[in-house]
């Protein structure tokens, strides 16, 4: 079995009103899935703070942090913040906009160099 398929997260509601459906990736803070949110029936993008490192303050700060920058971006090449929260069990989400395409990691290792012009737009 795929550590996907055991991750306990799939298929869980997040503070009652996201649904996770999909693993997108992963990094040192937390996880990132792919949601519903049940209200309106859109996809999201649900960031979730791993519980280790839930238990360091500056990592929690730094998360709380991205919120707020976030919340304040006004561009249509950014990121908008739909929710930010912690659960009744203290679960830290950051829920935005979910935008499909690949990674940009992924366009450079496979698309590299990249014209000037396309990196400026």
């Amino acid at each position: 079995m795929s550590a996907e398929r055991d991750d306990p997260m799939l298929g869980a509601i997040v503070d009652g009103r996201y649904q996770i459906e999909e693993r997108v990736g992963a990094g040192g803070m937390g996880t990132v899935y792919r949601a519903t949110q049940l209200n309106v029936r859109r996809d999201v993008a649900i960031k979730i703070v791993n519980a280790i490192a839930l238990q360091n303050p500056e990592t929690v700060r730094r998360f709380e942090n991205e919120a707020h920058i976030i919340s304040q971006l006004r561009h249509p090449n950014t990121l908008k913040l739909i929710d930010y929260g912690r659960t009744d069990d203290g679960m830290l989400y950051l829920v935005t906009e979910l935008l499909e395409g690949r990674p940009l990691s992924r366009v450079i290792r496979e698309e590299a160099p990249l014209d000037p012009r396309r990196v400026l737009k």
